[in-house]
């Protein structure tokens, strides 16, 4: 992943299992999954697209399936199959207006790790955070985008939550 240049930070974002207001800084996650990993860019630029995404995204819910470890982390995916796609889908809607900014070199996508295809949504299951169930459905109907402090990648503060338009 490229370094970041003057007003650049390292922005993802992600939906939250609770509720969370902007602003909210913590050196632990609240219960979420990315639905887009870290990438160096404008906030502003993370901004638009944020709002290019929820302006033309309905709400939806996913199950959860079984729980299993990535990375040596306890992990929930999503099943059946639909609950996936959906998922999948709302990365998509990242990716594109982040690729359209890529090739404006603008933004670096080189290095960035589980997109695209490689795309695989979980929410990671720690300790202090309420236990998720199989079967349990989580309604996706926000977006959010989060900075990652860069002199401590720990710290993420919520910048912006916006909601996804009702079905």
């Amino acid at each position: 992943m490229s370094q970041p240049g003057i007003g650049v930070e390292r922005l993802s974002f992600a939906v939250f299992t609770e509720p969370q207001q902007v602003e909210d800084s913590s050196e632990t996650w609240a219960q979420h999954f990315v639905v887009f990993p870290p990438v160096y860019l404008r906030r502003e630029l993370g901004k638009s697209v944020l709002r290019e995404v929820t302006g033309n995204t309905y709400a939806f819910r996913l199950k959860l399936g079984e729980a299993g470890e990535l990375s040596d982390q306890t992990v929930r995916f999503f099943e059946p199959k639909r609950s996936i796609l959906l998922a999948a889908e709302l990365h998509k809607r990242v990716l594109t207006p982040l690729r359209s900014l890529e090739k404006k070199q603008i933004v670096d996508l080189f290095g960035v790790e589980h997109i695209g295809e490689d795309y695989l949504p979980h929410i990671t299951q720690k300790r202090f955070q309420p236990r998720l169930r199989q079967g349990q459905e989580i309604i996706v109907d926000h977006l959010a985008l989060v900075s990652q402090v860069s002199d401590n990648p720990n710290i993420q503060q919520i910048l912006e939550i916006n909601g996804l338009k009702n079905v």
